[in-house]
């Protein structure tokens, strides 16, 4: 499978924004989520094909206990 779509979980929008701009000018479609409850309602949609999940998101699930779902 290609990876042709990314979801970024990171509360802190400066990294978020880096981390988006180096996939976005590699041809990559990147969504971006501030929080752990918006990264997971993300990651249900299916939509996704890598997840950069930070730990430590100050609200909702962390990014291991997503990845542990």
């Amino acid at each position: 499978m290609k990876i042709k779509s990314i979801l970024i979980a990171n509360h802190h929008t400066p990294s978020g924004n880096f981390i988006r701009e180096v996939f976005s000018r590699r041809g990559y479609d990147v969504t971006i989520a501030c929080n752990g409850d918006e990264a997971e309602s993300l990651l249900e949609s299916g939509e996704h094909q890598l997840a950069i999940l930070e730990d430590g998101m100050p609200s909702g699930p962390s990014g291991l206990e997503l990845c542990e779902r």
